[in-house]
């Protein structure tokens, strides 16, 4: 291999380093020409969903971002960065949405992958030829490309190009849509088959709970089964600080009176940590193990089989992540994928140059406000 094809695999730039390959595109061609009627209505459709959640997606942007640029309420900003969480490191400013590594990796790799398959399959469908495939690592984030030749994208037809662009974007919402389903399937075969049964607990040191000696899982409170943390919130909204409450555990009858909360005195306080739901397998009544019951909570988040949850888990943060991304990419933004989009069908109707000065002017004012919001709820963190 020449010095000059090693630079064209390999490819370093600050904080980027992308290394391309050719292996792999034969196989996206054979599926791209194989199916190639599919591809082209699929690319339909996702001109059509995505043009939508383009439009949608700008109006709530705008909506949020001049509410929280106008007015002195301490809003949520319209954007924030997504991030892996890394333990024992703290990011330096705010606008941050922190997604525990592990969920992060995973989370990430089928965003790339089906956001990158899409457009290659239906470029292919379109006749527009693949340069390469590669992968990348930007700081230490990695992630996958597809690269098409962009002379044969730029001269193709514009319903093409639109069926290229919007690809992207429309796999990541299959994906929502698609883990959302499969899901509520996966949750309504474990409740057919398990079932929560009480509140396990580990008891603080120096409150009522330990004073009145509290041990074991809690099932009841003053009579009323507490199945999950949702009927713990409910059978203790009526319980004043210094009433006494009969609650019931698997080791026994226990006799408390409640405290004030230290941080809210209206508020009773018992004095433990919630663990999560102990939960028992139906007909045999026998508790599940708590290894098997962590796979679970850490694919379904946290606490498993109830209404409320606590702590997201992986198929949670596939979809937050592939529709979060999604929408952000469909804003007309260039060079985001719903600039490309928006240009395109603008220069049908207004020409080249008209719709260059309109995509551009949108770019420079989304890009604006992206960097407005998050310069403000910095200042605002900085500032309390």
């Amino acid at each position: 291999m020449s010095e000059k094809e090693r630079k064209k695999k390999v490819e370093i730039k600050p904080f980027l380093l992308l290394l391309r390959t050719e292996r792999g595109k034969n196989l996206v061609a054979r599926v791209g020409k194989a199916y190639w009627k599919f591809w082209k209505v699929y690319g339909w459709v996702a001109v059509v969903v995505c043009f939508a959640a383009s439009a949608f997606t700008t109006y709530y942007f705008l909506k949020v971002s001049l509410t929280t640029l106008l007015t002195r309420i301490t809003a949520v900003p319209a954007v924030s960065l997504v991030l892996p969480e890394v333990p024992g490191v703290r990011y330096p400013f705010p606008a941050i949405l922190e997604v525990p590594l592990p969920y992060w990796i995973v989370s990430v790799f089928i965003l790339v992958v089906f956001h990158e398959l899409s457009h290659a399959f239906v470029a292919v469908a379109e006749n527009v030829r693949i340069k390469s495939l590669g992968l990348f690592v930007f700081l230490i984030f990695p992630g996958a490309f597809v690269e098409p030749d962009e002379r044969t994208l730029e001269k193709s037809r514009l319903t093409s190009r639109l069926k290229v662009y919007a690809a992207g974007s429309f796999a990541n919402f299959l994906v929502v849509v698609f883990v959302t389903i499969l899901t509520i399937i996966l949750l309504n075969l474990l409740s057919a088959y398990l079932s929560p049964a009480g509140l396990k607990i580990e008891v603080i040191p120096d409150t009522p709970a330990e004073h009145a000696g509290l041990k074991g899982d809690i099932v009841k409170v003053n009579g009323k089964d507490v199945r999950r943390i949702e009927d713990w919130v409910i059978s203790m909204s009526n319980v004043t600080p210094g009433e006494c409450v009969i609650i019931e555990t698997t080791e026994g009858i226990f006799n408390v009176t409640t405290a004030p909360h230290p941080k809210n005195s209206s508020i009773p306080y018992v004095g433990f940590r919630y663990l999560g739901n102990r939960i028992i397998a139906k007909g045999s009544g026998e508790e599940v193990s708590p290894t098997t019951v962590r796979i679970l909570e850490w694919f379904f988040g946290f606490p498993l089989l109830s209404s409320v949850k606590l702590r997201l888990g992986l198929v949670d943060w596939i979809v937050i992540l592939n529709l979060g991304v999604g929408c952000f990419n469909l804003l007309p933004i260039k060079p985001l994928d719903g600039g490309r989009m928006w240009e395109g069908l603008l220069e049908k109707a207004l020409g080249r140059r008209r719709s260059k000065i309109l995509v551009n002017a949108s770019s420079f004012v989304l890009a604006f406000l992206i960097a407005a919001n998050l310069l403000l709820a910095a200042a605002r963190a900085w500032l309390r």
